[in-house]
């Protein structure tokens, strides 16, 4: 045979979603608003306006750019959490003057936001994903303390129970369904903004540490594009960001996080939801309050 070095096959560079600013702007700035794609629009529900939880929701159109009003909440509400099953999206606590609420309202496209059942204890900070015609809702705040258990509510019946529960609890934390697990980045714990990769199997329900952030995080955006996860923005030290980081689970949901790219402006805090294949962030705390971000 002849000698010399072999020849390895070439390794693919990570890829990066495209981020841009899109013309639009929403009416006003916006934080802590919970967002969900559906029937190829955007929802938008709540949020804070300075110190003001809304109760409007707004809807966005990314085939025109068309922002709108398309309904109202029963009450004002801040970090809620929203997830869509079917022609109906779900909203899920949420924070109000009086600390966090309890409701579970559901809103269909042209009506208005209607209180459907009640969480087991006020949250606000969670996070919503849907899988399976299954609606699971992963950490918050309870008003104590942050919560560990992840809760699975049935749109058919209108029925929630505890799913299993996280290591430690969280609120804040950038969360994404990918592969049959919830996998939640960094969040605010008992002690500060925290580091650790959680993810949560939705087959045994049973939540583990599989990976940490480079630094303590919190308000980011986690979204999956061709098979993989993205992090994106978030606070560090108090400031928002701008970074994108790839993050590549193995088998036991266990991987580790590349830096691959950069958002057009520091963002954090805002909204995130998809919609026809691409990923949008809303508002946020960061120079840019009333942007529209898109990832694609």
């Amino acid at each position: 045979m002849p000698g010399g070095p072999v020849a390895r096959p070439a390794v693919p560079a990570p890829v990066a979603p495209v981020a841009a600013i899109l013309p639009t702007t929403l009416p006003v700035g916006l934080e802590g608003v919970a967002a969900a794609g559906m029937d190829g629009k955007v929802y938008l529900f709540g949020g804070l306006a300075g110190w003001n939880s809304r109760r409007t929701i707004e809807t966005f159109d990314p085939r025109t750019g068309v922002t709108g009003r398309a309904g109202s909440l029963p009450v004002p509400l801040h970090d809620a959490a929203a997830a869509r099953v079917g022609k109906t999206i779900y909203i899920f606590g949420g924070g109000s003057s009086g600390g966090p609420e309890d409701g579970i309202y559901a809103y269909r496209a042209g009506g208005e936001a209607l209180l459907r059942g009640h969480l087991p204890q006020p949250l606000a900070d969670a996070a919503a994903v849907a899988h399976g015609g299954m609606i699971y809702l992963c950490g918050g705040y309870t008003g104590i303390s942050p919560n560990r258990d992840v809760y699975r509510f049935d749109p058919a019946t209108g029925k929630i129970a505890v799913a299993g529960r996280l290591p430690r609890g969280r609120r804040y934390a950038a969360t994404v369904l990918s592969g049959g697990r919830i996998y939640l980045f960094g969040g605010l714990g008992t002690v500060g903004p925290r580091t650790e990769i959680f993810a949560f199997s939705l087959r045994r329900g049973v939540g583990k540490q599989v990976g940490s952030l480079p630094q303590p995080m919190q308000y980011a955006a986690a979204m999956t594009k061709g098979g993989r996860i993205y992090v994106a923005g978030g606070t560090v030290g108090g400031r928002p960001v701008a970074d994108i980081w790839l993050f590549r689970p193995g088998r036991d949901g266990k991987g580790g996080l590349i830096k691959v790219g950069n958002l057009p402006s520091p963002w954090a805090d805002g909204g995130v939801a998809r919609s026809g294949g691409n990923w949008y962030l809303f508002g946020g705390k960061g120079p840019l309050p009333t942007a529209v971000m898109r990832l694609h």
